[in-house]
């Protein structure tokens, strides 16, 4: 999937009136501004002209950066407001709104100035520090700025191009400068209007609003990434085992959001060993020449690629020179940096949580159980001679549901149709297991599972060269409503690796979220820059030892209707004895562990369970062995 095919065309259309840049110092001729001091001023008019009674989106006023967290809709902390003078105020509108599913009407907020005298000013330029989230509809297209002279007809200018729910939040602050002379200039009354469409969106915060009379950019100021944030490739995983790294390559976009022209613009790749960043092991230069004033130059693609050669933490660090660097305005966003490591045996997306995640609330039905699956995909280059041994992950909110049920599932996926969705019938199971939940978990906690074939358990879970795995944590509520939070990472943003991987049609994807059982799995899910913390262990291929045919281990009857009883004469004592029953979709039905076992015949009651085939695992020190039983009612 294409994450930047919208996000091309509103960059078009916005270059023709402005552009979006990190926060710097206003040096033009400031003739009106407005930075919500002293609250919502007197006047300004403030509606939602589409939402049914009672879930109207509004602008409230506030002078907490913390406040805008409210709309995170039970998620940990999203982000703090930054604007240049949020302590004192700034104004914004809920999407939210603190509706527990989703609303019945979108919302269109309209939030209006009262009139503004720009009366011999042959030049307006707009001014904004803002910071926006959003779900369901494209920032670029239904968050907008219209201006008016008569309070009746508007026209519309873009304050956040090609931000879509691909990349979810903008800059912090976004901040939009926007030539509006072709409305406002020398008109004696101009109405400024914050319209927002949105479905279910997140928060939209507006700070610091001025009106110039030239143009408020500095002369130099060149950037690293787009104006709308963070656009540069990063390596394929935050965490890739030794045996699996392969050659990646390196991508970015670059500004020049100064008011003059820049000659001889370059950006350097340099990637070093964090145990000795003072000297480069990789370095590769990407000449743009000449890049004008306002302009934006995208997805440029570096020749070369890097393959690590040994475990170790690695820096990569993108930096942008010119000319004129010397009068830089900001040199703050003229670097770039990211991270990766390279492990023994592990693959992750992620180094730890930074927040906790779930599908929203909207997905409940009413007297069903909520049930979906969240997780991360690995390409593994070299699986023939590894196999896949653990699955590990986190949870937020434990203690909010103990004695509740994870399944674990490791599935192999190959995109038959290309669409770069996971469809049930493309994936392969190939390790499963289930995890109880304790209920004294935190999120800085690594629950490691042990995988079991799917298919046999006393068999290896072996991988393959050149296939995809999909590891996915799968949860289905209990009837109270009480939802599982995953630990999550916005560490990472894999929306630029995507995109350069896709070009050479060799796609890495990040993670993946299904709504549901065996459905289909979507790497879009909240975002590529959010990953749940779900990793993957690989191990050496060393084959699972079956225990021997001297133990006797049967199940009768088989098929059964009511009860089975399930005959163990071990050859001789197992000191540790666990027996699991689990369906064909992993969901663990007994769990039960016996020390010093030797013979025995248990019985198990079936009468409530669903026809189809169970598998029961018996794992000792000695071995692992499974039988297969078939209820039918």
């Amino acid at each position: 999937m294409d994450f930047r095919s919208t996000l091309k065309q509103g960059l078009l259309s916005f270059l023709a009136v402005g552009f979006l840049f990190a926060a710097q110092t206003i040096t033009a001729q400031t003739f009106w501004a407005e930075d919500f001091s002293n609250g919502i001023p007197a006047g300004w008019s403030n509606t939602d002209i589409t939402s049914n009674a009672g879930e109207e989106v509004t602008f409230a006023w506030a002078d907490d950066p913390t406040a805008v967290n409210v709309a995170a809709l039970g998620n940990a902390q999203i982000e703090n407001f930054a604007s240049s003078t949020v302590n004192n105020g700034y104004a914004w509108a809920n999407s939210d709104r603190g509706l527990t599913a989703a609303p019945s009407a979108n919302h269109t907020a309209q939030f209006t100035t009262t009139a503004i005298d720009c009366s011999g000013q042959d030049v307006v330029f707009f001014r904004s520090e803002s910071l926006i989230g959003v779900f369901d509809l494209d920032a670029v297209t239904n968050a907008v700025l219209r201006v008016s002279t008569t309070g009746d007809e508007w026209d519309t200018y873009t304050m956040f191009p090609g931000l879509t729910t691909a990349t979810r939040f903008s800059a912090n602050p976004a901040i939009s400068t926007i030539d509006i002379s072709e409305t406002a200039a020398n008109a004696s009354t101009v109405f400024l209007q914050f319209q927002w469409q949105g479905g279910w969106e997140y928060f939209w915060a507006i700070d610091d609003i001025t009106l110039s009379s030239e143009n408020p950019a500095p002369p130099v100021d060149l950037q690293v990434n787009s104006p709308l944030g963070e656009f540069y490739a990063i390596a394929p995983n935050a965490v890739t085992p030794i045996s699996q790294v392969e050659p990646f390559g390196f991508l970015l976009d670059v500004a020049n959001i100064g008011s003059e022209d820049q000659t001889n613009v370059n950006v350097n790749l340099s990637i070093f060993n964090a145990a000795n960043a003072a000297t480069a092991i990789y370095s590769e230069d990407l000449s743009y020449g000449n890049v004008a004033a306002g302009e934006i130059v995208q997805n440029q693609l570096f020749q070369g690629t890097f393959v690590p050669t040994e475990p170790g933490s690695y820096i990569g660090r993108y930096t942008i020179t010119s000319d004129a660097f010397a009068d830089e305005a900001d040199p703050s966003n003229n670097v770039q940096e990211f991270t990766f490591e390279v492990s023994d045996a592990l693959f992750a997306k992620e180094t730890g949580a930074t927040r906790a995640i779930a599908p929203a609330a909207s997905n409940w039905q009413d007297g069903e159980a909520h049930s979906w699956a969240y997780g991360n995909c690995f390409y593994v280059p070299n699986g023939e001679g590894f196999e896949a041994t653990t699955i590990d992950f986190s949870i937020a909110n434990a203690e909010d549901i103990p004695n509740q049920q994870v399944t674990l599932w490791l599935y192999k996926w190959e995109d038959l149709n290309g669409d770069a969705q996971s469809q049930d019938d493309e994936r392969t199971r190939v390790a499963v297991n289930s995890y109880s939940i304790v209920g004294t978990e935190t999120v800085d906690q690594l629950i490691s599972v042990d995988l079991f074939n799917f298919i046999d358990s006393e068999l290896p879970i072996t991988l393959e060269d050149d296939a995809y795995y999909i590891a996915m944590v799968e949860f289905t509520s209990p009837d109270d409503m009480t939802d599982l939070f995953l630990g999550g990472s916005e560490a990472f943003d894999y929306s630029a690796m995507r995109l350069l991987t896709d070009s050479i049609q060799s796609p890495r994807y990040a993670s993946f979220l299904g709504i549901g059982t065996e459905t289909e799995y979507s790497p879009v899910g909240f975002g590529a820059d959010i990953v749940p913390v779900v990793r993957l262990a690989i191990d050496e291929d060393t084959s699972i030892e079956e225990l021997s045919s001297n133990n006797l281990i049967e199940v009768y009857p088989n098929p059964v209707q009511d009860q089975f009883t399930l005959n163990v004469e071990f050859e001789k004592m197992a000191e540790n004895l666990n027996i699991r029953i689990m369906d064909a979709r992993g969901r663990l039905m007994v769990n039960q562990d016996y020390s010093n076992f030797q013979s025995q015949q248990l019985n198990y009651n079936v009468s409530k369970w669903a026809n189809g085939t169970y598998f029961v695992h018996l794992i000792t020190e000695e071995g692992m062995k499974t039988q297969r039983v078939i209820v039918q009612q």
